[in-house]
């Protein structure tokens, strides 16, 4: 459960943007005097201590499941059907392949994620424990980033990807379903 107090305050706290992905990232083009170019990072409304966790969520899901996200801006959005039959929806997904997803995902995966478990696990902490609460966090940011009002498909889009971004309990069942989604 993304909000079970116990797992949240089991979870390292980090200060974090809590929505650093892509479109809240601004780079220089002009490299300062260490010959590196200076990042800016924008839209602070959700700054602050968060489980690590947390963080991660937003940005993962916005940069890796742009294409989902955004389905309805896409011109070759993933194909869905869903019908809703004795209090029962059933969505049916077929996730179209997905390179830009997949290098992002690939960046995440080695630059972001594998660094940071690697770091926290040299200071004691076990973030593949905390895993379950990246998943449920993940299936937050699919069903509430934006606003779906009369967008039956891209709501149920997003939500089926969620459910499945849910059920993952280890890093490498996170990898599988990011793979099953074609993102990998």
């Amino acid at each position: 459960m993304v909000l079970s107090l116990s797992a949240v305050a089991s979870c390292p706290t980090v200060f974090g943007l809590s929505d650093a992905h892509g479109a809240n990232i601004l780079i220089s083009e002009k490299r300062g005097p260490s010959h590196r170019r200076e990042i800016l990072y924008i839209d602070y409304e959700a700054a602050g201590y968060h489980s690590v966790m947390l963080d991660l969520a937003k940005p993962f899901y916005n940069d890796v499941f742009f294409q989902v996200l955004y389905a309805d801006k896409m011109p070759d959005l993933p194909r869905i059907d869903y019908e809703l039959r004795e209090g029962v929806i059933r969505i049916t997904l077929r996730p179209c392949e997905d390179q830009l997803g997949q290098a992002i995902l690939e960046i995440k995966r080695r630059f972001l994620i594998a660094p940071l478990f690697e770091f926290a696990q040299a200071k004691g902490h076990d973030l593949e424990q905390h895993v379950p609460q990246l998943a449920n966090a993940l299936f937050a940011c699919a069903c509430l980033t934006r606003n779906f009002t009369g967008d039956w498909g891209n709501f149920f889009r997003n939500l089926g990807v969620g459910v499945m971004l849910s059920q993952a309990t280890t890093l490498e069942a996170l990898w599988e379903c990011c793979n099953s989604l074609g993102v990998q």
